[in-house]
């Protein structure tokens, strides 16, 4: 058996949270701190949302010939893409810049007439 912690009458296992178990070390705060501090220096290497690349720097990255294809179907309705940060907010964020991009080309044309 694996476990060497002696076992409770139910089957059950009893942990130790002492100094002697590397458990009662880890405290709910401390656990949240290490994942913001992880997450906020995942976000400093990437911006929230990138610069315009072509279409066709997509196509550099995959060599796969239905990737491919599908990347030359997107080519004719798009010319631009804008990478946004995988943090799992990615399709919010860019849904949003999506659409504001769309109300101020809007508002300019329609202040433009």
């Amino acid at each position: 058996m694996w476990n060497k912690e002696p076992a409770l009458d139910d089957g059950e296992v009893e942990y130790e949270a002492g100094p002697k178990s590397c458990w009662g070390n880890f405290e709910d705060d401390s656990v949240m701190q290490q994942q913001f501090s992880i997450q906020d220096d995942e976000a400093k290497k990437f911006p929230f949302v990138g610069d315009k690349e072509p279409l066709s720097s997509l196509a550099a990255e995959y060599q796969s010939g239905i990737l491919l294809e599908k990347i030359k179907v997107l080519d004719q309705q798009y010319a631009v893409i804008w990478r946004t940060q995988g943090d799992g907010n990615c399709f919010f964020r860019g849904f949003m810049f999506s659409y504001l991009e769309h109300v101020s080309v809007s508002c300019c044309s329609f202040c433009a007439i």
